[in-house]
């Protein structure tokens, strides 16, 4: 790895890439962002509209829109389907794994006049790209048509377009080195992108980590004096805000009012949505407080071992890197992005863990310095116990998440009502992650005591169990998800003037209105009443639906299943019964 040119590391890096979201491909669109988003960019391209954004043929004021017109370029190209539904995010992750490699290489491996010290330097750089691929939090939203991946791209290259431009005054040691004023620039475009990506996040949170970094040091009205604003205010601005003010002019302030104040504010300060939050209780609180510390250990794994090992010993206790004012800058840097945004979104009243995937870029570079320090000077043996336990414990976790992951699937039931199996064959990869993790467990244990030993079986045994756990969940939502694909299949050839109606017990598969291509109501038994997000009718009812339905002289075609069929029938004389996907169950209302 040492002496791999970086045109050879890259392609390393897309293949790793490619083979991760591959992996993933064949999956149906799942719920609910899935679901809701995809639904979006296909109408845009129905129906040639690319300015409000609509769901189920009704506006949807929930994120801006440069994600939405990223899929619908993706669909225009390859076709309405999964594949290229998520291929914007996994374009996006892969840019994402290049930047940080580049930004690597740029600041450990050159320049270096000693041979040796340039090839650790090169081979940190390049094992800090292969850990980016693999963090479950660039990974696993790289395989899900979300906001998350796009907006994590942009945050990331606004923030390391600020930090380069920092370190090349420390590294000219000039207080305004002409080449910064173009990355100032870049950040003020990048930040433009993520703002229209998901809103004032997109920039609170790279200005934040920015601000806070130069309080740190004591420069912050030096370094507000070193920025162009003349010129990075009006680029932000151009690529930021022409779409907002045309949904003001086109479609009045519905938009921004529903966008700001109800998923930005009321998200943040006031309400937890959806039950994403701990509740505003003295206990939920404190669960919210340590929530994301906690999580962060998952989402940062296989670097976050390496991570508690840097906060308790910087540079591995290499005196010579702590002299360094670059790479001292870049440490101190990638814990204030770190602690900052997890301490921003602690207290926020929604909680989810995508909210900080940002946090992986100040992690890898954590990772690639510590990495470089560390085996730039002598290590005692028997310092690494307390690493291992990290690995092992997380390990451990993960591959007991696998097996809840196909289990999970048997006793629930999925978005049709049905209690699909998984596959045979996921059995089979079941046992193989099981095998795996405790390889994994026991290559830890006998590792501990050798610090180059212990990382490379760290990273090749996560990667080993990572690709085995995203093959599992390929065969278990396959099985979860394809009768809504059949159903939806089928409904898509029924008569464009009958209203397609979706009655379940608990879950609605919001999906089907993607793959039937047509507008769905739905109702959840047995209170029959809407969920206004997904429905445009007045009507409060199932059965007023119907009546109205059949009096417009209008027939109407009902997905549900056997335990809910007897509630349908009892609507109205004429129904008739079209197709069987398992336990679901298509039924016609015909007109009076």
């Amino acid at each position: 790895m040492a002496f791999l040119t970086p045109a050879w590391q890259r392609l390393f890096l897309v293949a790793l890439c490619l083979l991760l979201a591959g992996i993933w491909w064949s999956v149906p669109i799942t719920e609910l962002d899935e679901a809701l988003y995809g639904e979006v960019a296909r109408e845009m391209v129905v129906s040639h509209q690319y300015l409000i954004p609509h769901q189920n043929y009704q506006p949807f004021y929930e994120k801006p829109v440069l994600v939405y017109w990223m899929q619908a370029a993706s669909f225009r190209m390859f076709g309405i389907n999964a594949v290229a539904l998520r291929l914007p995010s996994a374009v996006c992750s892969l840019l994402l794994v290049l930047l940080l490699h580049a930004f690597l290489l740029r600041w450990l491996a050159w320049p270096h006049s000693d041979p040796y010290a340039w090839a650790r330097a090169n081979a940190c750089a390049f094992l800090g790209g292969v850990a980016a691929a693999l963090l479950p939090a660039v990974a696993l939203w790289a395989r899900v048509a979300t906001m998350d991946a796009p907006v994590t791209l942009f945050m990331t290259a606004t923030i390391l377009a600020l930090l380069h431009a920092d370190l090349l005054r420390r590294e000219t040691e000039s207080l305004s080195p002409p080449r910064a004023t173009g990355w100032y620039l870049l950040a003020a475009l990048t930040a433009g992108l993520a703002f229209l990506t998901k809103g004032p996040v997109g920039v609170v949170v790279p200005g934040l980590i920015w601000l806070v970094y130069h309080l740190r040091q004591g420069d912050v009205w030096a370094e507000l004096r070193r920025v162009p604003w003349l010129a990075a205010v009006p680029l932000f601005l151009v690529v930021a805000i022409p779409w907002y003010l045309a949904t003001l002019l086109v479609d009045g302030p519905q938009f921004l009012r529903t966008f700001f104040l109800n998923e930005n504010l009321a998200r943040f300060a006031s309400v937890s949505r959806e039950g994403h939050g701990f509740g505003v209780s003295l206990f939920g609180r404190l669960i919210g407080l340590v929530f994301y510390p906690l999580i962060s250990v998952l989402l940062l794994f296989p670097c976050s071992p390496l991570l508690i090992r840097e906060a308790r010993m910087p540079f591995a206790g290499n005196e010579a890197f702590q002299r360094d004012p670059v790479l001292s800058s870049l440490r101190r840097f990638a814990w204030v992005w770190i602690i900052t945004v997890i301490a921003l979104f602690s207290f926020s009243r929604t909680q989810l863990p995508n909210y900080i995937l940002v946090i992986a870029g100040g992690a890898v570079i954590l990772f690639s310095v510590h990495l470089l320090a560390r085996f730039s000077t002598h290590e005692t043996p028997g310092e690494n116990r307390s690493e291992a336990t990290v690995f092992s414990l997380v390990g451990l976790l993960f591959t007991a998440v696998s097996i809840c992951g196909l289990v999970i699937p048997q006793v629930r039931m999925g978005p049709l009502g049905t209690l699909p199996l998984p596959y045979p064959s996921a059995q089979v990869v079941l046992v193989l992650v099981i095998i795996t993790g405790l390889l994994f467990q026991v290559g830890i244990w006998w590792h501990r005591r050798h610090s180059a030993r212990l990382i490379a079986w760290g990273l090749a045994g996560w990667t080993a169990i990572f690709i085995l756990l995203l093959s599992c969940g390929v065969l278990v939502l396959r099985s979860y998800y394809t009768p809504v694909v059949q159903v939806g299949k089928y409904l898509r050839g029924r008569p464009a003037d009958e209203q397609v109606i979706v009655y379940l017990e608990d879950q609605n598969p919001y999906s089907l209105v993607f793959y039937a291509r047509r507008a769905v109501a739905f109702y959840s038994a047995p209170d029959q009443l809407r969920i206004p997000l997904y429905n445009a009718h007045a009507a409060d009812t199932l059965g007023q639906e119907v009546t109205a339905l059949r009096a417009s002289g209008h027939s109407a075609t009902i997905v549900t299943n056997e335990r809910e069929m007897p509630a349908i029938y009892a609507l109205a004389p004429t129904v008739q019964c079209l197709r069987h996907f398992g336990e679901t169950v298509v039924l016609r209302i015909a007109a009076r």
